[in-house]
């Protein structure tokens, strides 16, 4: 008898989608972190960014008017952009989340099919020590889906309603 061997695989894909002014004073001219964003590349990957500890979470409800994901992610330095993880997610950055059980042999090279799309609403760190004496970050985030954008106008589309 075989057994169906199931290799998860999943791509979680971060958009930039807050465009950095320079912004200037009256003493020094120009302050260049502000442009850290521009220029650079706007989509960025974030699954090397998942290992051990890692998490990443969907919901979705009828009874809700927005669907939820959160993810905790290794805090890890983005050479491109001289900045670490937690440095470059903003709220209202965009976050494409696809996944799937068990790849396709037939579909060699596709992609995962979405799960969800949504906007970032919180970004946190956690700081802590290993046994070895080692520090560890982390980055949380965590939003919601499309459906952010009507609750934020006040539209809800609830069954009661």
């Amino acid at each position: 008898m075989a057994f169906a061997t199931m290799a998860p695989e999943f791509r979680v894909t971060l958009y930039k989608t807050l465009n950095r002014r320079m912004v200037t004073s009256s003493d020094s001219g120009t302050v260049p972190a502000s442009e850290r964003f521009s220029g650079g590349k706007r989509v960025i990957d974030l699954t090397p960014f998942f290992g051990d500890g890692s998490v990443l979470e969907t919901s979705k409800s009828v009874r809700a008017p927005a669907g939820q994901w959160s993810m905790t992610v290794v805090d890890e330095m983005v050479v491109e952009h001289m900045d670490s993880l937690y440095g470059l997610v903003e709220p209202m950055d965009v976050i494409e989340i696809r996944m799937r059980h068990r790849p396709d042999p037939a579909a060699t090279g596709a992609e995962p099919p979405i799960v969800m799309r949504g906007f970032v609403c919180n970004v946190g760190r956690t700081l802590s020590m290993g046994a070895n004496g080692a520090p560890a970050r982390a980055v949380t985030l965590s939003g919601m889906d499309y459906g952010k954008v009507l609750e934020m106008i006040q539209i809800r589309y609830l069954p009661n309603y």
